[in-house]
């Protein structure tokens, strides 16, 4: 089949919607079929263009395999509610010409959010006569009110209209979680929706470089290092958890964040304010570059805010922090939750409960033999069941069977 892939973010952007779809565009060359990717230019997530794409309309480059069609985006280093509007509404523009100018494809498939391209992916693709594919990594507009990145009600209105079309005009549906799939199910996809969990890829599972290399650059040799790794944003909301995380005062412990986004610069000043020497930043990494510090670390934090909303989200971290043999610590109260606990990969706190995370921290910090067990678990777990390229091959063939 010929396959056009449309997603605002993809590789060498990092971050869970980029390697989503790219074991998605992976899985699909694997199996015979001609892919062509429609993308923003690479700016997520520093708002920031290359100056030699900043006044670009496209651009077409060949990757291993498929074809990847870069397209203009008006984007922006620090984004309020106009800005992050237009950002979104540039690329739905910019993408739905991509999509109209380029040979008919067979299938459309969109990776979501942001919902303003994938409803304008939509249209084309129902212009060209395509089967239209939606992948939903989360819910829009509802997270988007959530986070408050949207205030206005009347946008919030016409986000929920577009996400009825999306539901509505698509082939399948693929999504992340059950809590979410529960949620679409009643918003109009019943009988075409399929969980497809994020998953983690083989080469982090099986990757065999030097840790120590690391710990001793570093100093880390002698401490309990405990990291995330990810978007510093509102959606994270880790800046509100600042007064918990600096009533862990341990030389022996070191607190690592790596990563960028909108609450970063706070977050430094935050610990800054509060005389917290026992913490460390990096800029955010590719998924190649950060591998050997989630496996140099001993503990690692999967994080979000936290609101009901966010109970039924299985972020990726989550699945990556497991293929590389360490325990987890986490404030996500719902399915991910259940499948830690079942498995015994990591220890639940809350922001809310005074000193819950301080004690988590503490038992895995005082426990070696705990770390060892739970990150053994965790690797066996996603060895078993979790592994992206698998599951993103599972996918593939739920695409294919839809022609039938």
């Amino acid at each position: 089949m010929n396959i056009l892939v449309v997603s605002q973010y993809f590789p060498p952007e990092p971050g869970a919607p980029s390697n989503r779809v790219s074991a998605f565009v992976e899985a699909m060359v694997r199996r015979g079929h001609r892919v062509t990717v429609v993308c923003e230019f690479p700016c997520y997530p520093t708002g920031i263009l290359r100056k030699a794409d900043k006044w670009k309309l496209f651009r077409r480059e060949k990757r291993d395999g498929y074809t990847v069609v870069n397209t203009y985006v008006m984007t922006f280093p620090v984004k309020n509610n106009i800005k992050r509007m237009l950002y979104y509404i540039s690329f739905a523009v910019s993408s739905f010409f991509a999509v109209i100018l380029l040979r008919r494809h067979d299938v459309v498939m969109v990776s979501s959010p942001p919902i303003f391209f994938a409803y304008s992916s939509m249209i084309a693709a129902l212009i060209k006569r395509s089967r239209f594919i939606i992948d939903i990594r989360d819910l829009w507009p509802d997270t988007a009110k959530e986070v408050e990145a949207v205030s206005s009600g009347r946008l919030m209105k016409w986000g929920a209209f577009l996400e009825r079309g999306l539901y509505k005009n698509a082939t399948r549906i693929f999504t992340v979680s059950e809590g979410i799939k529960s949620k679409i199910e009643q918003r109009g996809g019943k009988d075409k929706t399929s969980i497809v969990y994020n998953g983690s890829f083989e080469e982090i599972l099986r990757w065999q470089g030097s840790v120590a290399q690391v710990r001793e650059r570093y100093g880390w040799t002698n401490k309990i290092v405990i990291t995330y790794a990810g978007i510093i944003g509102l959606g994270q909301d880790i800046l509100a958890a600042l007064p918990q995380i600096t009533k862990v005062r341990r030389d022996d412990i070191e607190f690592v964040f790596i990563g960028d986004g909108p609450q970063k610069a706070d977050l430094v000043s935050g610990f800054k304010r509060e005389g917290f020497k026992n913490v460390r930043f990096f800029e955010a990494m590719s998924q190649a570059e950060v591998i050997p510090y989630l496996y140099a670390s001993d503990v690692l934090m999967v994080i979000l805010r936290e609101i009901p909303f966010f109970n039924s989200a299985i972020p990726s971290k989550f699945f990556d922090s497991m293929a590389v043999g360490k325990p987890i610590i986490t404030n996500v109260d719902g399915e991910l939750r259940k499948i830690m606990e079942n498995n015994q990969t990591g220890l639940y706190f809350s922001w809310r409960i005074d000193g819950s995370f301080a004690e988590a921290v503490t038992t895995l910090a005082s426990s070696p033999e705990l770390r060892k067990k739970m990150g053994e678990n965790g690797k066996i777990l996603v060895a078993d069941r979790y592994l992206r390229s698998i599951i993103a091959e599972r996918a593939v063939k739920i695409i294919e069977e839809s022609r039938l």
